[in-house]
């Protein structure tokens, strides 16, 4: 998701091609924690070199389209995964 420029359109499109009780999984970059925060400057520059934008408000967008949304940051926040579930539908 850094990667891509409409992520919130990305999103969207994922949560509406899902099957009633489907689930979207993300493993992304994430802005490093910890002791690790002194060096994020440098990985943040080289990674946006690419066009990857590790800052994204991603958990937002999906607590705002899901109904359950689990989020963990990994790696002294290098990465996250972020699971999200999309409610079932009425019948």
């Amino acid at each position: 998701m850094s990667i891509i420029d409409d992520y919130e359109k990305t999103i969207l499109n994922v949560k509406n091609s899902l099957k009633n009780d489907g689930t979207f999984v993300i493993l992304d970059f994430y802005k490093w924690k910890g002791i690790m925060k002194f060096f994020y400057p440098i990985l943040k520059w080289w990674l946006n070199k690419f066009g990857v934008e590790p800052e994204k408000n991603i958990g937002r967008i999906l607590k705002k389209n899901f109904k359950e949304v689990y989020i963990k940051i990994l790696n002294s926040g290098y990465n996250f995964i972020a699971v999200a579930k999309y409610p079932k539908k009425n019948i």
